[in-house]
């Protein structure tokens, strides 16, 4: 159903997308996603206007060197609540569900459980 493989990171030349928060803002990356054909790294701050950015991965890794250790299967997505905090993952979900996760605010509830302290995950 998913094809979902082994858990990794992206390659160091790999392009994945963030976004004018993480790279020119500064915010913290705490929220990855690896599609079924893509990662996405953002940091919870976005807007619908927010601009999306294409950048090699080793460009996101300097900014910040902890998501080297996040690794992910293919249609999971993973959570932290700051710089240096523990990923919380979730998934298998498909991508258009993923997409309807994150419109209705179940990702940002999630997040926010993790900051109480009672978020699940792996």
């Amino acid at each position: 159903m998913f094809g979902i493989g082994s858990a990794r990171t992206p390659r160091s030349k790999e392009v994945v997308t963030t976004s004018a928060e993480v790279l020119e803002v500064g915010r913290t990356v705490t929220f990855v996603a690896r599609r079924s054909g893509s990662w996405v790294y953002l940091s919870g701050h976005e807007t619908d206007d927010s601009e999306p950015l294409a950048v090699h991965f080793s460009h996101l890794a300097g900014v910040d060197p902890g998501l080297v250790t996040l690794r992910l299967r293919r249609c999971h997505y993973a959570l932290r609540y700051d710089a240096g905090a523990p990923w919380h993952a979730f998934g298998p979900v498909e991508d258009d569900e993923m997409d309807r996760l994150l419109e209705t605010g179940v990702v940002d509830a999630q997040r926010a459980d993790i900051v109480a302290g009672s978020g699940d995950g792996a």
